[in-house]
Formats: structure tokens, C-alpha cells, sequence
């Protein structure tokens, strides 16, 4: 006897290509241009093992040589580098009872499918890049591409000097030298920004035949989310973290599942339990600081993406193309 399956409802050829453009529109980093699509990366990707190596040619250093009819010119090398970058392996499964959906009068499988998109662009934010962020300022860039101006007790001792103005993110961006105009974008929590509003710092720019406006600060974008990292000050207050991006500092490369890999659904009659389930294999890697550390599981935890540990400097610091703000709001 045929019966209707939820493989023939939903089916993973169209599905799937459409639910990762959906969550890749719903993530303003990647609209940004924070998060590239790296062929690079996406390439790798494809391939087998968690570590990605990326080769480099560093800059050429040493200075000009004088030219003689006694003498030689010395002979210097070319040196090459290697970032590294990890795979993120990770997954969801989602199941609901058939009563669940007589007696609610709506279809749980639709409303799973529409919600997942939404889910894997937080889940990416909040549970892939933010740590990451973490993790590199942690050490790696601790001491050469963070401005921190925040105070242990704002309530009691603190000032204006420890909130954002124009001066703290311009000198944020400075930590980047003769490449600060390179940053394109600032990534703030709502309470910084509304200091910025008040301070008169934010521009709006329309989008034409679109009722939005994007916010702006000196032409680059402020993208505001209540997830950045905040942590109370050790006597008093709240300490914000904001970032500082230029175009590209993180590449992305996802690989490309087979479809009922990526997208699969299984059924127990008995119980009448539908399950889906979605898995994806990706990178995202801040460009210039490479993951040397080890891992215990097939791919990084939340916990060892914000071990500093695990991350070491390749990049010239001013080719590292993010940077840290700390302030009391």
C-alpha cells in the first residue's frame, strides 16, 4: 500500500539550497562582508580531515643593496607560512509525534523547516563566531589589536572616558596602522550604540526602494546585536566588547553534502515520530590567525574556541583585519 512520506513533502533537492541562502540572508555579518565566501576555503573544505592548511608567502623584508664590480649581491630567501584553519562538523535533529499535529492544527515538519534557518544563522553567530572571537583576542591578539578602555568600576569611580566616543574607535581602528581605512564595519551591543546615538556619531543611510536604513559611523556600517560579549566589571558596572572588521577578515567555506546527508528525514511507525535532520560541514576562520591547538571530538567545542591557547599569529598585525573595543557602554 503507497502512503505519503515526509521525504515526498519535502523535497531535500529544492529544500536545501534554499534553507542556506535563507540562513546566510538572515546574518547580517555575512551581508557585511565581515564573513567572505572564500574559494579557497570552500575548496579545502571539500576535502578530508579537520585542519585546513592555507600556505603563504610572507613579506619580502631587508633592505636595498648596493650594486659593485668587487662584490656580489646577497642572496635572500623567499619564506612561506602557513595558516590553519578548523572544520566545523555539526548537526540538529528535530522530531514530533503525529498527535502533536492533529491536535495543534498546523504542521510541525513546515514550521521546523521555516525555523531552521533562522536557528543555523544564530547558532553560527553565537555558538561559532563569537567564541572564535574570543579565543583570538584572547592571546593572540591580545596585545597588539585591542583598545580597552573600560573601567572595574564604572558606577562608583567611572567617567566618560570610559565609554565609546569618536576618539576610542578611531583609535581602534588605528591599531591597524597605515590599513585602518580597511575597516568597514563596527559590531556593537545596543547599549553602545546608544551612547553613539547620543554623542550624535551614527549616520543613517537608506537603502533605496527599501524601507530600512543602515546605520553608519565615519561610512562604515554598525551593525548592532545584544550578543556580543558583556561581562560585569569586577567591583562595578558592565564591561562592552565591540569588534572592528575589514572586509573579509573571516572566510567561509562550507562543504557541499550529498543532499540526503545534508537534509534526511526517518520515520517509526509504531510511535508515529517523525524526524528530521540537517547537518553541515564549514569553516569559519578569522583570516591571519591560525588554529594550532588540539581538539578532543572531530570538531571544536564552544569551550576550546575560546581557549587562546589555540590560536597563533601568522599574519602581520596590520593584515589582520580585526580589532577590539572594551568600554563601559
Amino acid at each position: 500500500m503507497a502512503k505519503t512520506l515526509v521525504s515526498d513533502v519535502i523535497v531535500p533537492e529544492i529544500w536545501v539550497p534554499y534553507f542556506r541562502e535563507m540562513s546566510t540572508k538572515l546574518n547580517r555579518l555575512f551581508q557585511s562582508g565581515i564573513i567572505f565566501n572564500d574559494p579557497e576555503v570552500r575548496d579545502e573544505v571539500q576535502g578530508g580531515g579537520s585542519i585546513i592548511n592555507m600556505p603563504f608567502w610572507q613579506a619580502l623584508g631587508g633592505s636595498l643593496q648596493q650594486l659593485s664590480d668587487t662584490g656580489s649581491l646577497t642572496v635572500r630567501k623567499v619564506s612561506g607560512a602557513q595558516d590553519k584553519a578548523i572544520k566545523h562538523l555539526v548537526g540538529d535533529a528535530r522530531s514530533w509525534n503525529d498527535l502533536a499535529k492533529h491536535l495543534s492544527g498546523d504542521d510541525p515538519g513546515e514550521a521546523v523547516a521555516q525555523a531552521w534557518a533562522k536557528w543555523w544563522s544564530e547558532r553560527m553567530q553565537e555558538d561559532i563566531l563569537i567564541p572564535t572571537l574570543t579565543g583570538v583576542f584572547a592571546t593572540a591578539l591580545s596585545s597588539t589589536h585591542v583598545n580597552d578602555i573600560s573601567s572595574e568600576d564604572y558606577v562608583n569611580n567611572g567617567s566618560a572616558a570610559n565609554l565609546v566616543s569618536s576618539d576610542a574607535i578611531i583609535d581602534t581602528i588605528g591599531k591597524l596602522g597605515d590599513h585602518w581605512n580597511k575597516v568597514r564595519a563596527l559590531a556593537v551591543h545596543s547599549t553602545v550604540f546608544r551612547q553613539m546615538q547620543k554623542d550624535d556619531l551614527i549616520t543613517f543611510e537608506p537603502i533605496s526602494e527599501q524601507d530600512i536604513e543602515i546605520p553608519r559611523f565615519l561610512g562604515r556600517e554598525v551593525i548592532v546585536d545584544d550578543g556580543l560579549p558583556t561581562e560585569a566589571g569586577s567591583t562595578s558596572g558592565t564591561k562592552y566588547t565591540s569588534y572592528l572588521f575589514g572586509n573579509g577578515a573571516f572566510g567561509f567555506g562550507e562543504k557541499s553534502l550529498d543532499e540526503n546527508e545534508a537534509f534526511e528525514s526517518d520515520r517509526d511507525i509504531l510511535a508515529s515520530d517523525t524526524v528530521l535532520v540537517t547537518r553541515r560541514h564549514f569553516v569559519v576562520h578569522p583570516r591571519g590567525v591560525a588554529f594550532t591547538g588540539s581538539i578532543a571530538g572531530k570538531s571544536p567545542t564552544v569551550a576550546e574556541l575560546k581557549d587562546g591557547s589555540n590560536y597563533t599569529k601568522k599574519y602581520e598585525d596590520k593584515n589582520i583585519l580585526i580589532t577590539k573595543l572594551v568600554t563601559n557602554g
